[in-house]
């Protein structure tokens, strides 16, 4: 994901705010934050920022995040594109619209 991912449902950002700064260990590389190297990486990358989409596991079909969900306006979409993970693309629309039949508001 980059930093101009917008949600495919309204076309807003999915970029949040800036990750507190007590917290930012958690959000720099492991092998960064294990060398003590956490203040020199923040000078040349960004500063994390926490996104507006929720992951859902589906357990039973993939061990993983399946779909991804919108905060604000509750869209969802797979997180596999059909060209490249086809089966479980098309799993993830068929939950997708059983879900938005049933009303499930996951």
């Amino acid at each position: 994901m980059d930093e101009y991912e917008v949600c495919p449902g309204c076309g807003e950002s999915l970029m949040g705010g800036l990750i507190p700064g007590e917290h930012i260990e958690h959000y720099v590389p492991w092998e960064v934050s294990k060398a003590g190297q956490t203040e020199e990486w923040l000078k040349t990358n960004p500063w994390p920022r926490w996104k507006k989409k929720v992951g859902i596991e589906v357990r039973g079909v993939y061990d993983g995040i399946l779909i991804w969900k919108h905060e604000d306006c509750g869209h969802m979409w797979p997180r596999f594109s059909k060209t490249d993970w086809e089966r479980l693309h098309d799993k993830a629309v068929a939950i997708i619209r059983e879900w938005d039949r049933q009303d499930y508001g996951v």
